[in-house]
């Protein structure tokens, strides 16, 4: 009867030992489990502000900028300010550039691409050149 006694609490503990093994690795899970569910809400609020951000550019592209009356001003080495003033109704199409040519410096007037700033022979250089664009409200844009 005392063997049967020690086989039945050696019975009990290693069942109690396993379940407290079990409940430890459940509570492991749990704790992995709630750390997967903050990553992926974290990740799904990223994604969310990424959405917006390439809405935003997809109809930011599709806008065309009204240019006409913009400048660019340009001084290099305390000379005078060189300003090109855009021609009327030239229009910027999205994600592209524009190149401007000072006279006789080989470019051709091909608008929209490239224009011709015929008053100029250079837009100066130098060491300490600074360029600006500006809109036609005076803001310096670039």
């Amino acid at each position: 009867m005392e063997d049967e006694q020690k086989t039945y609490e050696f019975t009990l503990k290693e069942r109690d030992e396993q379940t407290r093994r079990v409940r430890e690795e459940c509570e492991a899970l749990m704790l992995e489990l709630q750390n997967l569910l903050d990553t992926k809400q974290t990740l799904e609020a990223e994604i969310v502000q990424y959405r917006k951000l390439l809405e935003g550019e997809e109809s930011r592209a599709g806008l065309r900028r009204l240019a006409q009356q913009w400048q660019i001003k340009r001084s290099a080495d305390n000379g005078p300010e060189v300003v090109f003033t855009f021609p009327k109704g030239f229009i910027l199409k999205p994600l592209k550039t524009v190149k401007i040519w000072a006279r006789d410096q080989g470019g051709e007037n091909e608008p929209p691409d490239q224009l011709i700033f015929d008053k100029e022979d250079s837009f100066g250089s130098g060491s300490n050149a600074k360029t600006v664009l500006v809109n036609e409200s005076g803001e310096v844009i670039f």
